[in-house]
């Protein structure tokens, strides 16, 4: 397993609601800083059919896994597993809260800068 890249933290946002809440605070995802265009080009040409192409989102969850480093993330039954380099980590995100699982793939396309704005 390669070395996780660095990452900057964002907390869920308040309107997926106290769900998202924890004994120690907001839940969070982390994404690495630097996203390549490879992988912007890989995720804008499977997402087209994502909901409806199981082979779309089984590529969409592995160029994530090259994405997010960790989350502290929780559904109904606990914990997720974590996401670096586990493709399955998306797929339990998805049956956890198909809305979240949509707001974690939308993150891969923002700057750090606008991370940054979604932290204050």
């Amino acid at each position: 397993m390669k070395e996780k890249p660095v990452a900057i933290r964002i907390e869920v946002p308040e309107k997926f609601g106290p769900a998202y809440d924890s004994e120690d605070g907001r839940q969070w995802v982390e994404r690495r800083q630097r996203v390549s265009g490879a992988v912007l080009k890989k995720l804008i040409e499977v997402t087209k059919n994502i909901l409806s192409d199981e082979k779309a989102f089984a590529e969409v969850a592995k160029v994530l896994a090259k994405v997010f480093p960790a989350w502290n993330l929780e559904g109904d039954d606990g914990p997720l597993p974590q996401p670096w380099e586990n493709a399955k980590a998306f797929h339990a995100l998805f049956e956890s809260d198909y809305r979240l699982m949509d707001w974690v793939g939308s993150l891969p396309f923002s700057t750090v800068g606008e991370l940054l704005d979604l932290k204050n």
